[in-house]
């Protein structure tokens, strides 16, 4: 007898890049059986006209700041209702707290309601030693700072982090001299490009002559819609696509959106102080009024989206 059966809901073959119909039975937390299946079971969901699809995974998110938000999983929670199973956190070099901070926090708290993967965020750490951003890293503090992504990774970090952009101080030499010194069987890197729009292609150079030098360790460009969705979408794949093709542990990702999660690049900064025009429009006013009180954590702004 199985433990639960799924029944007539349509679920993807990715091999044969279809959509199926069909039941899904599970035993013990598995999978067990895909079909037409006959067999009892203890739990029997009927899903037709649904689609039973796998648990996404997140590649590029930013966990939770327990010190500022409070020790609630108020994006972890978020995250699991659209369907999101396993998150990769600390990218952009940033890291709101130690791994162990937060593995203490999942401790006290039972459990996240999603599989965290966490990356220590080496523009954090950089910026707590009191380096600004264009500043360059003596040999003292980048000792100093190997030791502390090395802590990170002892603690359980899957690899590290880096923001270019963001510190344009951090030189090519220093990332490398910093992941080649540091010991993990299968360390992950990802990278925040140095330059978006017309710079994305030197960029995305950059990023791979940091893959090749790191190599077989992976690399992962982080959000190449950022960099290169100005016009450069087409060369910049063509670069990465012919690299990765030598290079098995490099990799990019991109979002389904066509806005900037932080705001404005860089590059339409650069533009609008130097030109005083703006390429975008800002839309008319909406007034919303909220009646009654809100539930902890939650906005103005998540009643008025949802």
């Amino acid at each position: 007898m199985y433990d639960l059966i799924i029944q007539g809901g349509s679920y993807p073959d990715f091999r044969r890049k279809q959509m199926l119909q069909g039941d899904i039975a599970v035993k013990n937390g598995r999978i067990a059986a895909i079909g037409a299946i006959r067999e009892p079971a203890k739990q029997v969901i009927q899903a037709k006209g649904r689609v039973v699809s796998p648990g996404f995974l997140d590649i590029h998110m930013h966990e939770e700041d327990f010190s500022k938000e409070g020790e609630c999983f108020q994006i972890a929670e978020r995250m699991l209702k659209m369907g999101v199973t396993t998150c990769v956190g600390g990218n952009c070099g940033t890291q709101h707290q130690s791994v162990a901070q937060f593995r203490t926090v999942l401790d006290r708290l039972g459990g996240a309601p999603v599989n965290y993967l966490l990356q220590a965020g080496y523009n954090t750490a950089r910026q707590a030693l009191g380096l600004t951003h264009y500043e360059t890293a003596s040999p003292e503090q980048i000792e100093t700072l190997i030791a502390q992504m090395q802590q990170e990774l002892d603690s359980g970090a899957i690899g590290i982090s880096f923001g270019l952009e963001y510190d344009p101080g951090i030189s090519t030499e220093e990332v490398l001299q910093v992941v080649q010194a540091l010991h993990h069987p299968d360390l992950f890197v990802s990278m925040h490009y140095r330059e978006d729009s017309v710079g994305a292609e030197a960029s995305i150079r950059e990023m791979i002559a940091i893959a090749e030098a790191i190599a077989p360790n992976r690399f992962q460009i982080s959000h190449l819609s950022s960099c290169s969705a100005m016009g450069q979408m087409a060369p910049s794949l063509a670069l990465i696509n012919e690299a990765m093709a030598r290079l098995p542990g490099l990799d990019y990702d991109t979002y389904p959106y066509s806005a900037f999660s932080t705001g404005i690049g860089s590059t339409d900064m650069a533009a609008a102080m130097a030109t005083g025009l703006l390429w975008f429009k800002v839309p008319s006013a909406i007034k919303v009024t909220l009646k009654g009180k809100l539930q902890p954590h939650v906005s103005g702004k998540d009643v008025i989206l949802h």
